[in-house]
């Protein structure tokens, strides 16, 4: 019997074209293009016009930015110190905390001001030790601390000054000024103007034990080098008397000093290779004072090749190529003080090798490149001198900038030094106390230019000293080119 299938019904499909299905249809395709536009316009909306259930993501609180003004930023000891952080910021606006360090052990802070610039953000401080100090201000609102710092350095006080006519500048003082010289010595007499008189004269003194004294005033011409003077405890007592060397060779001193307990004073030496000089091992305890060196077609006063314990003191160095050179050797500890620089080109003083030397109520003035540098190993003080560059000066190639440099290595202290005309201040001493030295009467610059102005070289001033301060311009003075004044 032949089995029969079930009958198998096929859905009746609804006819697409039917107004019912194409109704439904138009509904449809209508919330789906209204519903992408709304999701469009939610994304790209500002998060003002969301509506009240809508969520973003919060802004992360940020750090205030710390300013820090520091007047002054040295100084001598009581040092009063205005910090301000008045120019500090917080982006979010929120309010700020100040707290202070000042570096010496001492903190201040806690103090909230909505408006940095109230006076809240702003200490005074009084720093009463010398040294270098760090002052630091933390700045914070209620999720950061920033901070930022100020370096301040202290000087020590500087010493009253003793009355003007307290002030003896006979006196001597410095590394050199232990010695007596030829004092209870023999007199050996310079008593004719002739080269030939003080060779005779410095050839005697050579045994040492000797004042030798000049006479005459000169001027005396020296043709070729003079004996050494190379005794101990001599003083040439120059009574105003003037060296020339304008017939010497020019590596050639006019006077050379390789004794020690040697003292020259009030002499004038000019035009010579080197003037004036203190060098080797056995040149210590040495003084030059009251000297006039000018016009030298090398150095002015040369100390080096192991002299030491040397003061160069109430000197008036002029119109040299390079004024005072201090190096080579073990030289070392050598006092500069109370001494007027002027037209040179450069070496006012250069302070090299492992010198240490004092420098001290100083003027230099007009340099033809640069004023006074401290370079190699060297160390020592430049203290209350005065660094003045004029306008022709200028003109000629000195630079404002390098009135002191310092390219050394060993530690250099300075305080209370003035820089006027042209010359610019430039830097400062990483030493935050003087290196030790003997003592020397220090002045104030106000006090002690004047001073030194009128009394520094060989007294009473000549007609050729004097001519060298009063030329202002129209002159020159190079690395081979001395400048050499005449009388009017």
């Amino acid at each position: 019997m032949k089995r029969e299938h079930p009958t198998q019904r096929r859905p009746r499909r609804q006819a697409t074209s039917s107004p019912t299905y194409l109704a439904r249809r138009r509904v449809l395709v209508a919330a789906l293009a209204a519903l992408t536009v709304a999701t469009a316009t939610r994304a790209t909306a500002a998060p003002a016009h969301l509506g009240d259930d809508a969520t973003t993501a919060p802004v992360p609180n940020r750090a205030p930015t710390p300013r820090l003004h520091v007047s002054p930023t040295s100084g001598a000891a009581p040092l009063t110190v205005t910090l301000s952080a008045r120019r500090s910021r917080d982006r979010d606006g929120d309010p700020l905390t100040f707290s202070w360090n000042f570096g010496d052990g001492t903190v201040a802070g806690g103090r909230t001001a909505r408006d940095p610039a109230a006076s809240s953000a702003r200490v005074t401080h009084v720093y009463t030790t010398p040294g270098t100090y760090v002052a630091v201000v933390g700045v914070a609102d209620a999720s950061h601390v920033a901070t930022a710092s100020r370096t301040i350095v202290v000087e020590p006080p500087a010493p009253p000054a003793p009355p003007v006519g307290a002030l003896d500048d006979g006196a001597l003082e410095g590394f050199g000024a232990t010695t007596a010289g030829g004092a209870g010595g023999r007199t050996i007499r310079v008593a004719e103007p002739t080269e030939a008189a003080v060779r005779a004269a410095f050839a005697e003194a050579r045994s040492g034990g000797a004042i030798v004294s000049f006479d005459v005033a000169g001027p005396i011409v020296v043709t070729s080098r003079l004996p050494y003077l190379s005794g101990a405890f001599v003083t040439v007592e120059g009574n105003g008397a003037t060296l020339i060397g304008s017939g010497i060779d020019p590596s050639a001193p006019i006077l050379e000093v390789s004794g020690h307990d040697v003292i020259v004073r009030n002499l004038r030496v000019r035009n010579g290779g080197d003037n004036l000089r203190a060098q080797g091992d056995g040149a210590y305890n040495v003084v030059f004072s009251h000297v006039s060196s000018t016009g030298a077609a090398d150095d002015g006063i040369s100390i080096g090749y192991g002299a030491h314990d040397v003061t160069v003191q109430w000197s008036f160095v002029a119109g040299n190529t390079r004024s005072l050179f201090v190096k080579y050797g073990a030289t070392t500890d050598v006092s500069i003080h109370h001494t007027w620089v002027m037209k040179q080109w450069i070496r006012g003083p250069l302070v090299s090798s492992a010198v240490r030397a004092d420098v001290r109520n100083v003027i230099v003035e007009d340099w033809a490149m640069w004023g006074v540098r401290f370079e190699a190993d060297a160390s020592g003080n430049v203290v209350s001198s005065l660094f003045d560059l004029g306008p022709y000066a200028h003109t000629i190639g000195g630079k404002p900038r390098s009135a002191l440099r310092l390219i050394q290595s060993g530690p250099v202290f300075t305080a209370g030094n003035v820089y006027s005309g042209l010359a610019e201040h430039s830097v400062d001493g990483l030493a935050t106390a003087p290196l030790d030295a003997p003592p020397v009467t220090t002045l104030p610059v106000a006090d002690m230019e004047p001073l030194v102005r009128a009394r520094a070289g060989c007294m009473p001033r000549d007609d050729v000293d004097q001519a060298y301060i009063d030329l202002h311009d129209g002159w020159n003075v190079a690395k081979e080119l001395p400048l050499r004044l005449t009388a009017p």
